[in-house]
């Protein structure tokens, strides 16, 4: 058996290089979406063993890349003045609304919530699923052709 025999060196078809792409498309979103889930679970970690609920305000609420936040300013048990930028809401409030807040004690300016939704493993939990989704639709597109390859 020569090289050429070895491996295949004919270019793909259409449908082999549109799958290869999904594949890869699948592939590279789901590496995503379980890296925002990591996170997302990381937040929710950190806010369901070290939470505070106070009031708050909303100052300005902005829409960028799908994504929507609301700058809420509050004032933590200890007296400090926060200002941070909340993306979990069960509703988005609008700018003015006075709203309640849970975050963590050991950094409020990162670890902010909704009070209503606090601790949030639900966002974390739906992007695990669609991780998973899409690694299925990526498996279910490959096996096919690897069992081809495996039977001849």
């Amino acid at each position: 058996m020569d090289e050429n025999e070895r491996h295949n060196t004919e270019p793909l078809s259409g449908w082999q290089s549109l799958r290869l792409g999904l594949i890869g498309a699948s592939l590279i979103f789901a590496v995503f979406a379980l890296i925002r889930a990591g996170f997302g679970y990381h937040e929710a970690s950190v806010l369901s063993d070290d939470r505070v609920v106070v009031n708050g305000q909303v100052g300005d609420v902005e829409h960028r890349k799908g994504k929507q936040h609301a700058r809420v300013r509050f004032t933590t048990r200890d007296g400090r003045a926060v200002s941070a930028e909340v993306s979990a809401w069960k509703d988005l409030p609008a700018e003015g609304d006075r709203v309640t807040v849970c975050y963590a004690r050991r950094d409020p300016e990162s670890y902010v919530q909704d009070a209503r939704i606090c601790p949030n493993f639900a966002g974390p939990r739906s992007e695990t699923k669609f991780a998973l989704v899409l690694l299925a639709f990526a498996a279910a597109l490959w096996l096919p052709g690897l069992l081809r390859r495996l039977a001849a």
